[in-house]
Protein backbone atom coordinates (compact mmCIF):
# COMPACT_ATOMS: atom_id res chain seq x y z
CA UNK A 1 0.00 0.00 0.00
CA UNK A 2 1.45 3.47 -1.39
CA UNK A 3 1.16 6.47 1.22
CA UNK A 4 0.18 8.56 -1.79
CA UNK A 5 -3.23 7.72 -3.76
CA UNK A 6 -1.27 8.23 -7.37
CA UNK A 7 2.13 7.10 -7.93
CA UNK A 8 4.52 8.84 -10.39
CA UNK A 9 7.54 6.49 -10.58
CA UNK A 10 9.81 7.56 -13.04
CA UNK A 11 12.68 4.65 -13.25
CA UNK A 12 13.71 4.50 -16.63
CA UNK A 13 13.27 3.02 -20.21
CA UNK A 14 13.38 -0.05 -18.57
CA UNK A 15 9.56 0.11 -17.38
CA UNK A 16 7.83 -2.06 -19.82
CA UNK A 17 4.15 -1.89 -17.75
CA UNK A 18 3.16 0.70 -14.79
CA UNK A 19 0.24 -0.50 -12.83
CA UNK A 20 -2.23 2.15 -11.74
CA UNK A 21 -4.19 1.18 -8.84
CA UNK A 22 -5.21 3.93 -6.66
CA UNK A 23 -2.66 3.66 -3.20
CA UNK A 24 -0.71 1.37 -4.57
CA UNK A 25 2.88 1.10 -6.61
CA UNK A 26 3.71 -1.32 -9.06
CA UNK A 27 5.79 -2.05 -12.66
CA UNK A 28 7.38 -4.66 -14.83
CA UNK A 29 10.90 -4.34 -15.48
CA UNK A 30 12.44 -5.64 -18.61
CA UNK A 31 16.27 -5.99 -19.30
CA UNK A 32 18.91 -7.74 -20.97
CA UNK A 33 20.05 -9.49 -17.67
CA UNK A 34 19.12 -9.97 -14.68
CA UNK A 35 21.96 -8.65 -12.81
CA UNK A 36 20.66 -4.91 -14.85
CA UNK A 37 17.14 -5.87 -13.12
CA UNK A 38 18.58 -5.99 -9.59
CA UNK A 39 20.45 -2.97 -10.23
CA UNK A 40 17.26 -0.93 -11.05
CA UNK A 41 15.69 -2.40 -7.95
CA UNK A 42 18.62 -1.67 -5.95
CA UNK A 43 18.85 2.03 -7.37
CA UNK A 44 15.03 2.53 -6.46
CA UNK A 45 14.67 0.78 -3.52
CA UNK A 46 15.35 4.04 -1.07
CA UNK A 47 13.16 6.36 -2.94
CA UNK A 48 10.25 3.77 -2.82
CA UNK A 49 10.59 3.56 1.09
CA UNK A 50 10.72 7.21 1.67
CA UNK A 51 8.04 8.27 -0.75
CA UNK A 52 5.62 5.49 -0.98
CA UNK A 53 5.53 3.44 1.81
CA UNK A 54 2.82 3.60 4.62
CA UNK A 55 2.52 1.39 7.87
CA UNK A 56 -0.58 1.17 9.37
CA UNK A 57 -0.55 0.38 13.28
CA UNK A 58 -1.30 -3.70 14.26
CA UNK A 59 -5.51 -3.81 14.97
CA UNK A 60 -6.17 -3.90 18.87
CA UNK A 61 -7.54 -7.27 18.09
CA UNK A 62 -7.78 -10.15 16.04
CA UNK A 63 -11.26 -9.81 13.50
CA UNK A 64 -12.22 -13.00 11.42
Amino acid sequence: MAAKVHSTMSLRSEIALRIHLKNHIGFVLVADTSERIVQLLRDCRARIAKDFHAVLPGADRVSW
